[in-house]
C-alpha cells in the first residue's frame, strides 16, 4: 500500500514538473540572452544589390540576406524630411524622432534615455563598438546629449563620464588626448589616463585588446587610431588595428560573462567615410564586412540571442548601372563598363565638376531707336571674391564614377534603408515601420 502510495505520489511529482516544463517554454516568454544591433549606412536595396554583384556576382548572397525578418525603415528628422547622421542614428538610439544635429536631445531639448541606459538598467553588459571614431553619431546616438553633433571634443568628454557602459572598442584617439599629446582637446584632459585612473583596462593595439582576460575582464576601453580606423582594402600586412568581426568576437566573449546578459551595438562607421567622399569600392567593401560581422555574431553568441542590423541613411546615393555579366564581380562591375558608360554614379559629392558662382547678370537694356543697332551693353566684372572657372580635369576615380552635382561632401539621399532580423523578438519586425521601431523592439526584450 505504501509502495503504492509512493509511485503515485512520484508520478504526479513528474506529470506536475512535465507541465510546467511545458507552460515554461510554450507560454512564459523568454528573453533573449544576447542583444546585438549592427547598424551602418547605405543598406538600401539598391546598395546591397550593388554590394552583392561586386562580393560574388548576381548568383551569390550576402550573410545578411539569410536573417529571417525583413522590414523597411522610414526615417526622417523632426525638423527636416531626410535625416543627417546624428538625427538618423537617435531615432534607432532613443526611439524619438530629433532634429538634425541633435544626439539625445528631443526637439524641445528635452534629454532622451538610450538603448544603452535602459539595458543597463536592466542588469545587462552593455557595449559600442565602430570601425569609425568614438565621437560620431552613429554611436555617440547611444550615450551623448548635444545640439551639435560636432563637438567631437565635448562628446568624447561625456562618454569618458559615462558609468553605464562596460565595453567600448573604436578609433578617434584625438578627441580624448590633449594638444601636447598629438590630440584635439584644448582643456589639457588626458581622457585616457582619467580611464586608466578609473580602473579601465585600455588597449591601443589587436594584441593588448587579445590579452584581457575574458573571465573577469572589467570596463574595456579600446582606441585603436587617432581617426578612423583602415579601411579593409587598405590595412597593411602586421597591422595592430582589429577588423570589426575581430572587435564583436572578443566583445561576445568579454561580455557574455554577465548571467543577465549583454546588450551590444556595432556601427560600422567606415561605410559613410567611403560615401560622403564618393568611394564606391570601399563602400561596397565596408559593407562586406559589415556582413561579415553579422555572420560572426551568429556563430559565436548562440542561439539564444537576438540580432538585428539596421540602415539609417544612404550618404550619395551610390547607383550601379549597365549590364554586368552574370558572373562578374569585383572590379569588373566597377569603372567604365564595356558601353562606355560609368558603372556606378552618385547623385552629389566631390566627384563631380565645381560649378562657378553665376556672374552678376547684365541688365537688360532696350536700346532707344535712334541708338546705333552696333551699340552693345558691356557686361559687368566679375566681383572680386567670384571663384575661378573650374578646371576641366577630373581625377582618375571622378571619371570612373562621377557624381551628378558637386558638394564637398556627399548629402544624404531620400531613401528608405532596409532592417534585418533574427532570434527572439524579430518577428515584429515586418513590412513598413519607423526607424523608431528597432528602438522599441529592443526595449521590450531588455
Amino acid at each position: 500500500m505504501k509502495s503504492r502510495n509512493l509511485l503515485l505520489a512520484l508520478a504526479c511529482i513528474l506529470v506536475f514538473a512535465l507541465a510546467g516544463v511545458l507552460y515554461f517554454k510554450n507560454w512564459v516568454v523568454q528573453k533573449p540572452f544576447a542583444i546585438i544591433l549592427f547598424t551602418g549606412d547605405g543598406l538600401t536595396s539598391s546598395s546591397l544589390a550593388a554590394t552583392r554583384l561586386y562580393e560574388s556576382g548576381a548568383s551569390g548572397k550576402l550573410f545578411v540576406e539569410s536573417l529571417p525578418e525583413v522590414a523597411v525603415l522610414k526615417t526622417s528628422a523632426a525638423d527636416f524630411a531626410i535625416p543627417d547622421s546624428a538625427a538618423a542614428a537617435s531615432a534607432i538610439a532613443t526611439g524619438t524622432t530629433v532634429n538634425n544635429k541633435s544626439l539625445g536631445l528631443g526637439p524641445e531639448r528635452k534629454s532622451l534615455n538610450s538603448l544603452i541606459a535602459l539595458a543597463a538598467t536592466a542588469g545587462r553588459k552593455t557595449g559600442l563598438i565602430t570601425n569609425g571614431t568614438l565621437a560620431e553619431p552613429g554611436v555617440s546616438a547611444y550615450y551623448a546629449r548635444t545640439a551639435d553633433s560636432a563637438d567631437g571634443n565635448g562628446i568624447a568628454k561625456q562618454l569618458a563620464q559615462r558609468k553605464d557602459i562596460d565595453l567600448i572598442l573604436g578609433g578617434g584617439e584625438k578627441f580624448f588626448l590633449p594638444v601636447d599629446k598629438g590630440g584635439l582637446r584644448e582643456d589639457g584632459a588626458d581622457l585616457v589616463l582619467e580611464l586608466k585612473k578609473e580602473k579601465w583596462q585600455v588597449a591601443r593595439t589587436k594584441a593588448e585588446l587579445a590579452a584581457i582576460p575574458v573571465w573577469l575582464p572589467g570596463r574595456v576601453f579600446g582606441v585603436f587610431n587617432r581617426d578612423e580606423l583602415a579601411f579593409s582594402r587598405e590595412i597593411e600586412s602586421g597591422s595592430q588595428e582589429p577588423s570589426l568581426d575581430e572587435m564583436v568576437r572578443t566583445a561576445i566573449q568579454l561580455l557574455q560573462i554577465n548571467p543577465k546578459g549583454y546588450f551590444l551595438v556595432v556601427d560600422a562607421g567606415l561605410i559613410e567615410k567611403a560615401g560622403r567622399s564618393n568611394d564606391a569600392e570601399n563602400f561596397l567593401a565596408e559593407t562586406i564586412v559589415l556582413d561579415r560581422a553579422i555572420r560572426t555574431a551568429k556563430q559565436y553568441a548562440g542561439d539564444n540571442t537576438l540580432i538585428l542590423a539596421a540602415g539609417k541613411q544612404n550618404p550619395g546615393g551610390l547607383r550601379m548601372n549597365g549590364y554586368p555579366l552574370k558572373t562578374d564581380s569585383g572590379m569588373s562591375v566597377l569603372g567604365i563598363n564595356a558601353r562606355g558608360i560609368p558603372s556606378v554614379t552618385w547623385s552629389t559629392g566631390p566627384n563631380a565638376l565645381p560649378t562657378p558662382s553665376p556672374a552678376v547678370a547684365a541688365p537688360t537694356v532696350t536700346p532707344h531707336p535712334e541708338v546705333l543697332p552696333s551699340l552693345t551693353v558691356p557686361e559687368p566684372p566679375l566681383p572680386d571674391n567670384a571663384p575661378l572657372p573650374a578646371s576641366p580635369q577630373l581625377s582618375a576615380r571622378a571619371k570612373n564614377e562621377p557624381a551628378t552635382v558637386f558638394t564637398e561632401e556627399s548629402l544624404n539621399v531620400a531613401d528608405d534603408p532596409l532592417g534585418f532580423g533574427a532570434g527572439p523578438g524579430s518577428e515584429n519586425l515586418r513590412g513598413y515601420k519607423n526607424a523608431t521601431t528597432i528602438f522599441t523592439l529592443i526595449e521590450s526584450q531588455l
